[in-house]
């Protein structure tokens, strides 16, 4: 089932897969996104690489949680370096974070949220913490609002991405969007 984008309180549904210690859902996750396109902010510098992960993985189950949390910390760690991951499968990403060229004025999605009216929420537990049963519920909801604002973004870029596309469509350009 696809998200309705016109819904802009629709928070996770059917597209939502967990990776923990106790679920693996790893591999409908990557059956999921396989030929879509999708969409993200700053996605091409930690979902995407979070993503390559999961797919070429050949971890057990235990030890690619692990191995997810410390590459999580160690990107988060890293915010100045950028790593970009290249999705095989035919999934192609669109960053909205590039796309409206954020990234050269360093506004993060909790700003660009605020300018959009939407609530905002920090984070409520440290990134680097591992986490109780209680505490992911926690961090679900937390992202889920992170998704109602990346929805409201790339409804207001849908104009930015259908000249890109045009342009792409009449000059033959390279069909790298962001």
């Amino acid at each position: 089932e696809e998200i309705d984008i016109n819904n802009p309180n629709n928070k996770l549904n059917n597209g939502s897969f967990m990776v923990d210690e106790i679920i693996d859902q790893s591999k409908e996750l990557i059956k999921f996104i396989q030929n879509k396109t999708l969409v993200g902010f700053n996605n091409k510098s930690y979902d995407d690489v979070i993503l390559e992960t999961i797919a070429k993985s050949k971890n057990t189950f235990k030890d690619l949680t692990l191995e997810l949390k410390k590459l999580s910390n160690n990107i988060i760690d890293s915010s100045g370096r950028r790593s970009f991951a290249k999705l095989p499968w035919g999934t192609d990403t669109i960053d909205l974070y590039t796309l409206n060229r954020l990234d050269k004025i360093y506004k993060g999605l909790k700003q660009i949220g605020s300018e959009m009216f939407c609530d905002i929420e920090e984070l409520p537990i440290p990134h680097d913490k591992t986490l109780t049963e209680e505490e992911k519920k926690i961090i679900y909801d937390y992202c889920g609002n992170d998704i109602i604002i990346t929805r409201k973004l790339f409804v207001k870029s849908i104009p930015e991405l259908q000249l890109r596309y045009k342009a792409i469509e009449k000059y033959g350009l390279w069909k790298f969007v962001t």
